[in-house]
């Protein structure tokens, strides 16, 4: 029989009675009684519930936290969502626009004062040519 101490190891060791208690239990190191790690399973929808309802019971769960916290975080999740999505549509916008040859643009800015001008499209090879030379356009 091990006599039993107060332990006091380093903390991110196993307790020694937890040895014993494996070994009585067959589970000892080298052991095909160890269960392999439960892998994901399921469609990719199934998955996607198991996490929210995850996150949900999380909040569930916390003493400090109210319905209504678990309801005003939702709707800031969901506002920015909606902020970056708008944000994307407005620069794959301007690149369409810009391809279009209808104005140039900074497509790569996020703030709202987006640098633009007009397209000079009725300015010919010709026309430049006799700028460069010196004349005006």
């Amino acid at each position: 029989m091990i006599e039993k101490k107060d332990y006091q190891g380093p903390l991110y060791a196993p307790h020694p009675d937890l040895y014993e208690k494996r070994r009585q239990l067959g589970l000892h190191k080298n052991s095909s009684n160890v269960p392999p790690m439960k892998a994901p399973i399921g469609t990719y929808a199934e998955q996607r519930k198991e996490r929210l309802q995850s996150i949900v019971d999380d909040y569930l769960q916390d003493p400090d936290v109210t319905s209504v916290m678990l309801y005003e975080d939702m709707k800031d999740c969901l506002e920015d969502i909606i902020s970056y999505h708008e944000l994307n549509k407005r620069k794959a916008q301007d690149i369409l626009e810009y391809m279009a040859g209808k104005v140039a643009t900074n497509v790569d800015t996020d703030s709202g004062s987006v640098n633009t001008y007009e397209y000079a499209t009725d300015i010919t090879m010709q026309d430049i040519s006799n700028f460069q030379r010196g004349n005006s356009l």
